[in-house]
């Protein structure tokens, strides 16, 4: 019997996902900030890579670029991410995962992007695959699922993606709720 384990990044492993929205509001002038925070309110999920060129649209200033707007919220969420505290007792489920059964990570962050913060903290060690933007996580949780032939499989998350993923692949959801992994590490053996 395989058991499948599948984290979130941001607000799930590492409490990013603040630090990443207010990362949006750094980028674009003040002025824009009503344009930010609706963007944000349609597509809380979405990439940088959709939801920039949306805002920048939206916005109407010929000023702004959103190639150039990318590259500076990249280069200060990657600054910031390495920075930010790992969620308690995430490594150790991580860990634990990965001893029980298969253990893996998606996330919206692009992906090369998501595979440097995981090998900056040491956890790529404990993971079967690692999978980012653009990659789809629906998509990605089924081919986790036939190729690693589970028949068990839990997704840990925060956000409506993931709690999707889970839905349309008949998964487990468990959302990343304070504790969330001695919620975990307390699963019953497969």
């Amino acid at each position: 019997m395989a058991e499948l384990w599948v984290f979130d990044f941001d607000g799930t492993l590492v409490e990013t996902a603040a630090l990443k929205r207010s990362t949006f509001f750094d980028v674009f002038p003040p002025t824009h900030a009503g344009v930010v925070a609706a963007a944000l309110e349609r597509s809380p999920d979405a990439s940088r890579h959709d939801v920039i060129p949306e805002i920048v649209a939206a916005a109407g200033d010929p000023a702004l670029d959103a190639e150039t707007i990318i590259h500076s919220y990249t280069r200060q969420v990657r600054e910031r991410v390495m920075a930010a505290p790992a969620t308690p007792g995430a490594e150790d489920a991580l860990r634990w995962a990965a001893h029980e059964g298969v253990a893996c990570v998606f996330s919206m962050t692009p992906e090369s992007e998501l595979v440097l913060a995981l090998q900056g903290r040491g956890w790529d060690v404990w993971l079967s695959d690692i999978r980012g933007y653009p990659a789809r996580k629906p998509d990605t949780l089924a081919e986790w699922i036939g190729r690693f032939g589970a028949d068990r499989v839990t997704v840990i998350g925060d956000g409506i993606s993931d709690a999707e993923a889970a839905m349309l692949n008949g998964a487990r959801f468990l959302r990343a709720e304070p504790g969330w992994p001695a919620r975990v590490m307390q699963a019953p053996a497969s």
